[in-house]
């Protein structure tokens, strides 16, 4: 365990709560998760003829795969490396915002009540449209899709595929896409990138973290700041910065490989660890 992590380590155990801010630095490659799953490897050249709709169903069916069957490689060092990261908050109140949308921080023990992800999640769906409608899960959809991509692996085992054959397995599972309740326009993922982000996904966690936060006002607090980049700095970068700025019992700590900077403002309210976040809580606790 090196200085600052010992440094850490003592902070939060002398803390009255502990904010956590998790950025990119700990973001699967999903698309390397993907490509290592062998089903999908057998089956992908079947399906290029998919629009980009189906197409991304269809990827993130064979993500949510690998992430629930529990022994992708990828995804199990991400696991363990989040509850290493649980084991510093035990015993602690905490609260948890993340900008990641893969959901593999759920699957590492953590109170998903003091989970807050403003950035949504590859695993929730929305509609595609201008229409009034209610998020939802998207497990059950996957979960039929890759029941059908496991039928093409299957099916390709005993005979060929041919094109007409695969456009019959497309159609299934365009068939399974939900649709909007109004106009059928098909249903969209639940993340920040696409056109209309629904934020009533992740607005009841957000409602509640601001009311856990009102509480925190002359706490002990721990800032703890891994690997955030500037992509959407108002979700925690300068919260995190005003946070320590405004309370004097409050301490950042900023561990980022390419930003760890620290305003002058915060240079005696906070520290600068130049280290890959991910790397540095899985090597040290």
């Amino acid at each position: 365990m090196d200085n600052y992590a010992e440094e850490i380590k003592n902070s939060i155990e002398e803390a009255d709560a502990v904010i956590v801010g998790i950025g990119s630095e700990f973001m699967a490659d999903i698309d390397t998760i993907i490509d290592e799953n062998e089903t999908y490897g057998c089956c992908k050249n079947y399906l290029s003829q998919c629009d980009s709709v189906t197409e991304q169903y269809i990827k993130y069916c064979i993500y949510y795969y690998e992430l629930s069957k529990g022994q992708n490689n990828i995804i199990n060092t991400y696991i363990d490396t989040y509850r290493k990261l649980k084991s510093l908050l035990d015993n602690k109140r905490y609260f948890i915002l993340t900008t990641n949308t893969d959901d593999i921080i759920y699957e590492a023990g953590f109170d998903e009540k003091n989970i807050a992800a403003p950035r949504g999640s590859i695993l929730r769906l929305q509609n595609g449209c201008n229409c009034d409608s209610m998020c939802q899960s998207a497990k059950p959809v996957l979960e039929k899709i890759y029941n059908i991509i496991s039928e093409i692996k299957q099916v390709s085992e005993k005979q060929n595929i041919t094109q007409e054959l695969a456009l019959e397995y497309i159609n299934k599972i365009k068939n399974l896409i939900p649709g909007c309740e109004n106009c059928n326009t098909p249903k969209k993922f639940n993340v920040h990138n696409e056109k209309g982000y629904d934020e009533s996904g992740y607005m009841p966690q957000w409602e509640k973290y601001t009311k856990w936060l009102q509480l925190t006002l002359n706490k002990k607090i721990v800032l703890l700041e891994l690997g955030v980049d500037f992509e959407v700095p108002t979700v925690i970068r300068w919260p995190f910065e005003k946070m320590a700025l405004l309370n004097y019992k409050a301490y950042l700590y900023r561990i980022n490989r390419k930003l760890p900077q620290i305003p002058v403002e915060i240079k005696d309210k906070g520290a600068s660890v130049k280290e890959n976040s991910f790397e540095f809580i899985n090597a040290n606790f």
